[in-house]
């Protein structure tokens, strides 16, 4: 028994541990930059992969708990960690989304813009990102989001004076 007491300790350590280093590396922070984003993408992927080991191996160590008639433990680091990797995601999507859009307008010909269109669909965007989970909102990522959406709904205004016929 105390062998298994001692390796659910070990467990958890390893558990906080993959939670300050997700915390400290994990993709919380965006430029504006295309390789950024693919990069994002695979470090979630690789924390994701890591987080489902993490899961495999904490119920084995409940089964072991539940067979030794041990109390279960609980692991809430883990669901914090899947419910953050959740909202990255979600986030990051967003991101991708956006920074697509703005790509293709930048290459829509000047007298193919319609900025009224254009406006509608950064209202939306801004819009999905009010969405976004409430935790989210402290991360980089998002702030930058914002500011980058943000940043497109004062500049279209301007491209609508600057495309009107008495220009």
């Amino acid at each position: 028994l105390d062998g298994i007491r001692k390796e659910i300790r070990g467990f958890e350590a390893n558990a906080a541990k993959f939670l300050k280093e997700f915390r400290a590396n994990g993709p919380f922070h965006w430029i504006a930059d295309v390789n950024q984003i693919r990069d994002a993408y695979i470090g979630l992927d690789k924390y994701q992969h890591q987080l489902t080991e993490l899961i495999s191996r904490s119920q084995q160590l409940r089964e072991l708990e539940d067979l030794f008639e041990l109390p279960l433990s609980q692991y809430t680091l883990l669901d914090e960690i899947k419910e953050d990797l959740r909202n990255l995601k979600t986030t990051w999507d967003v991101v991708f989304l956006v920074h697509s859009l703005f790509v293709q307008w930048k290459n829509t010909l000047w007298a193919e813009i319609k900025t009224d269109d254009l406006v509608d669909e950064v209202r939306r965007l801004q819009g999905q990102i009010k969405k976004l989970p409430r935790k989210s909102k402290d991360w980089h990522v998002t702030k930058n989001l914002e500011t980058y959406v943000k940043n497109m709904h004062t500049v279209l205004p301007l491209v609508h004076e600057l495309h009107s016929p008495a220009m």
